[in-house]
């Protein structure tokens, strides 16, 4: 604990150091913007490509202090060590059962990679192992439910819910559902149409993952 603690304090110092910073769009920047801006507002467009519309929200009047953000730090940290090494293990299991999608992955990997190392630019370029990743999300969420507060009272498809009701969305069940994944028990990256459709709810889903990897490549 005391490692990443010192980890992401030594982060902090070289991000306010950095004169351009204000162009990294990942969540350890906008904290850092809500630090030094106070109750300013942040690049709302920035914001909502990252999916952090929320996050910008953490800001209040005095800022934000270091330790509020060190705190939010460990969160990644620690919320995103299991859901990380869980998906990647479902991830290469999927792949394992499959020749051909290994097969066309290592292609790419080569093409892309060659005898490069791996950095956060040319990962970018590695879309069939995001297709791969994105894949293996819809067959294994991460977060299985999604809970949410109705504001007002409503009426879907003839079921009221009055207001502050709490309801759970089962994600497993949504993704496994033929309605709208055909052959939903098959691992088919190909989908590339349907996931390009959920790839903003597979992203939400997998936050702590997401913004762990680009945060901790970006900070290399």
């Amino acid at each position: 604990m005391a490692y990443f603690l010192q980890f992401w304090k030594d982060c902090l110092a070289e991000q306010k150091k950095m004169k351009d910073s204000s162009e990294r769009t990942n969540a350890f920047q906008i904290m850092v913007e809500a630090q030094v801006k106070g109750n300013e507002q942040t690049d709302r467009k920035r914001d909502k490509k990252m999916k952090l519309e929320n996050l910008s929200e953490w800001k209040i009047k005095r800022g934000l202090t270091d330790d509020e953000i060190l705190a939010q730090c460990m969160v990644f940290v620690l919320a995103g060590q299991h859901t990380t090494s869980t998906t990647l293990a479902l991830f290469a299991h999927s792949i394992a059962k499959s020749q051909d999608i290994q097969q066309k992955l290592y292609d790419e990997i080569n093409t892309v990679l060659g005898q490069d190392s791996p950095d956060y630019d040319n990962i970018q370029k590695l879309t069939y192992l995001d297709m791969c990743l994105s894949e293996t999300l819809r067959k294994y969420p991460v977060a299985t439910l999604i809970n949410r507060e109705a504001r007002n009272d409503c009426i879907i498809k003839g079921v009221k819910i009055p207001a502050g009701m709490n309801i759970s969305i089962p994600v497993t069940c949504v993704h496994s559902n033929p309605q709208y994944w055909p052959d939903p028990d098959t691992f088919d990256p190909e989908r590339s149409d349907q996931l390009a459709e959920a790839r903003s709810l597979s992203l939400s889903l997998s936050l702590s993952l997401s913004l762990s990897l680009s945060l901790l490549a970006k900070l290399r």
